[in-house]
């Protein structure tokens, strides 16, 4: 009886190597891919906020030489019963 529970013994201490091995080699590769994935996310995340940016910023100026327009338009409608207040 005491040869068989040594038996078991030496069983699961063979064993537990080769799987705990395994196990922290999968949780390096878990790892490495959670890291390139947020890398990824990342540039492309980037990369939208820059074409955001870009896009902002010809709509800021399409929006101002469209007031410009107007006014320009407004002027020569109403002549001058329309004056621009400087300060």
């Amino acid at each position: 009886m005491a040869a068989s529970s040594n038996r078991e013994s030496q069983e699961r201490k063979k064993w537990g190597e080769p799987v705990a091995a395994l196990l922290m080699a999968l949780a390096t590769l878990s790892t490495a891919w959670c890291s390139y994935q947020s890398a990824a996310w990342t540039r492309q995340s980037n990369r939208l906020m820059n074409e955001f940016n870009a896009l902002e910023r010809r709509a800021g100026l399409m929006c101002g030489l469209s007031t410009g327009v107007f006014f320009v338009v407004v002027s020569r409608l109403f002549g001058n019963r329309f004056k621009l207040k400087t300060s």
